[in-house]
């Protein structure tokens, strides 16, 4: 077979048989249709986006979609859809990427509402693929809940970038509005120049229906969503709903400003004051928290406002035995606890507590706040002692410094005198030996003699665990398996620094106090420290009890055979 056989045979192959073989149509847009897949050669699902006929008529759209689908398969990112492939065939242009299997945010929020805990995961997913899309010098502009697909495993991708831009783009698309317009910046719509600051409009778009379950612009058709978008200002979402923090609403506000100059300007300030949010709800496992939640969306809002008050609770109890100094903060914790649960007992208990007892919530609380105050006055005598020292020796040492200067001009000016009196010496008559200070008739001084040595006596003690970082407040320590309605809670700390056993487990170093719920029951806690004796106290806690334990360990006296 002659190599122009080969050719001819390997292209009426490819033209019979499709390395792609079409399952069913999953969606369809203004651009295009999209379609499940296989990819025969592999045996792996793929999503094939196929341009609509009438799109092939517009050369510079072509332009743009050919340049732009080249620069979005050079981008991987694990919160960004994957592209596999692009061509033309028969039936126009298409797009192969990789198939997501679980649904969009758009099919979400249609179905029913999103806790807030879910809304921040979903979010910064989708801020942290934007933003390695910004520093590509891609810029999304389509960023909407139907490009934003959830995987049953708990994955977020943002998918099509069919009307991306790049930085360096030269081809323009005049008087052409791209995207859809209620997620659309102003700039945007107005047809300018866009930069990654588009994108954060529309996240803020999507991060405010999310958490309102209404977009924060409306109309009955384009023109009224358009003019709402140039002109009205979203109503604060703190407004909409008292459980939207005021800070997380103000966050919205600052992505949704019409003048790009006044809305943040990188997204990587987003992902960071999103961060904050994430961090003070508590939420670390954010895969498996969307894994939850899309497998049993009303469950997990359930168990996400049940988690929400008894985090709140939590905190305030921590705050509650740190004594006056942390009134406010316990204060709040607890209301916060009542905004997601307006009849919860316990906050109520809590703060009626708080009430009756202004200038501090427990004599524990009292107890620690004094101890702690009283920790300066020892530092305070061991720091004038030493500059008494300092004080003592430093001025022995100027004046010894001071006399010996002025004997020295002294005796250089005597020295000139019996020089000038004392006639010339035969050249080769000896020299007396040098007379002393003394012998002169000048006084003499004593000088203080040198500080003695210290040697430091470095013993070998006993091993004790590292010290671990200081809880964040809130963050209660459980220990053991707790029977429902039997939990306590006991805060620890110590007058010095000590090293602490709760029930035999070590836990690391106090102060900063630190927060355990364990058992109803008895519980041993031990402190110990190098040099110092090892004290054991034991604590009765019934449910419910929240009590606070602060030791002062006393140095050891060492032996005289030691």
């Amino acid at each position: 077979m002659t190599p122009e056989n080969k050719t001819k045979v390997k292209i009426e192959w490819r033209s019979v048989e499709s390395p792609y073989r079409l399952i069913e149509l999953i969606g369809s847009g203004g651009m295009a249709n999209v379609y499940r897949a296989v990819q025969v050669s592999l045996d792996r699902e793929v999503a094939i986006k196929r341009l609509h006929p009438y799109l092939m008529q517009n050369q510079p759209f072509l332009a743009r979609f050919q340049k732009e689908a080249k620069a979005a398969a050079s981008l991987r990112h694990e919160n960004l859809v994957s592209v596999i492939d692009y061509g033309l065939d028969d039936d126009g242009y298409f797009i192969v990427m990789e198939y997501v299997r679980g649904k969009s945010l758009r099919e979400l929020l249609d179905a029913s509402s999103l806790p807030l805990e879910a809304a921040l995961v979903i979010a910064s997913k989708v801020a942290l693929g934007l933003d390695f899309c910004h520093r590509a010098g891609v810029v999304h502009r389509d960023v909407k809940p139907g490009n934003i697909l959830l995987s049953e495993e708990g994955a977020v991708k943002l998918a099509d970038f069919g009307i991306a831009k790049g930085e360096d783009s030269s081809i323009t698309v005049t008087g052409t509005t791209l995207g859809s317009p209620a997620y659309m910046a102003p700039e945007q719509l107005r047809s300018m120049e866009v930069d990654g600051r588009a994108d954060i409009f529309s996240l803020g778009v999507v991060l405010y229906e999310m958490l309102s379950s209404r977009k924060p612009f409306d109309g009955d058709n384009y023109s009224a969503v358009i003019t709402s978008i140039l002109t009205s200002r979203a109503k604060p979402l703190c407004e909409i709903s008292a459980l939207i923090p005021v800070r997380l609403s103000l966050l919205v506000a600052q992505m949704l400003e019409k003048d790009p100059d006044q809305r943040i300007a990188r997204m990587d300030e987003v992902l960071e004051k999103l961060d904050e949010q994430l961090r003070y709800y508590g939420i670390q496992q954010k895969r498996e928290l969307l894994k939850k939640f899309l497998a049993s969306p009303s469950q997990f809002l359930h168990e996400a406002e049940a988690r929400r008050v008894k985090r709140h609770l939590d905190s305030g109890i921590y705050y509650f035995h740190l004594g006056q100094g942390k009134i406010a903060e316990a204060k709040r914790e607890f209301l916060e606890a009542l905004r997601w649960d307006r009849e919860n007992q316990a906050a109520r208990q809590y703060l009626a507590r708080l009430s009756a007892e202004p200038t501090g919530p427990v004599g524990a609380g009292m107890a620690l706040q004094e101890a702690l105050n009283k920790r300066l006055l020892p530092y305070g005598l061991v720091l004038i002692f030493v500059i008494g020292i300092f004080l003592y020796f430093g001025f022995g040492i100027l004046e010894t410094a001071t006399h010996q200067l002025t004997f020295d001009r002294m005796f250089k000016k005597q020295k000139a005198r019996q020089e000038l009196k004392k006639p010339e010496s035969p050249p080769n008559s000896a020299r007396s030996a040098p007379k002393s200070l003394a012998d002169r008739g000048f006084p003499t001084v004593k000088t203080k003699s040198a500080l003695p040595a210290f040697t430091l006596n470095q013993e070998k003690s006993e091993e004790f665990p590292p010290a671990s970082r200081a809880p964040v407040p809130a963050t209660w320590i459980q220990i053991g398996d707790i029977p429902h309605g039997e939990e306590a809670y006991l805060v620890v700390s110590a007058k010095r620094a000590a090293y602490i056993r709760v029930d035999g487990f070590a836990q690391g170093k106090v102060p900063p106090p630190r927060a355990f719920k364990l058992a109803a029951g008895k519980h041993e806690i031990e402190y110990h420290y190098p040099g110092f004796k090892t004290k054991s106290k034991s604590v009765r806690l019934d449910a419910g009890d929240s009590k606070l334990v602060n030791e002062d360990l006393r140095r050891e006296r060492k032996s005289n055979g030691n």
